[in-house]
């Protein structure tokens, strides 16, 4: 059955993670993470990275590669944020999300 990613809603949220988190870096994504009792994601992205087409594509293949992938990573609330210029496939944004959560240790 498909189950989708859980979500972090709400400025509130964001803002607190943003103020409190640890941040991770690579070409096209940055995360700010904080550790949780459970498994939770947020995206942002900007208008001046594209139009709405490309940036929710960025967000589909994202929550994609958590709902494929999240009994191998730890608990965490965490935010990604998309650069310029935004992904194209899934294999890239699994690459650079691979290559993310092993910075931080947060991929078993």
């Amino acid at each position: 059955m498909y189950t989708p990613a859980p979500t972090l809603s709400g400025p509130a949220v964001f803002q607190k993670i943003y103020k409190e988190g640890h941040r991770v870096h690579e070409k096209r994504i940055a995360m700010v993470y904080v550790l949780a009792p459970s498994l939770a994601i947020g995206i942002s992205t900007s208008k001046s990275q594209g139009g709405a087409v490309e940036r929710n594509k960025l967000k589909r293949l994202i929550k994609e590669f958590f709902r494929l992938n999240k009994e191998n990573i730890k608990p965490v609330h965490a935010v990604f944020i998309g650069k310029k210029p935004l992904l194209a496939d899934y294999d890239e944004v699994s690459k650079i999300m691979l290559k993310l959560l092993r910075k931080a240790g947060l991929y078993k």
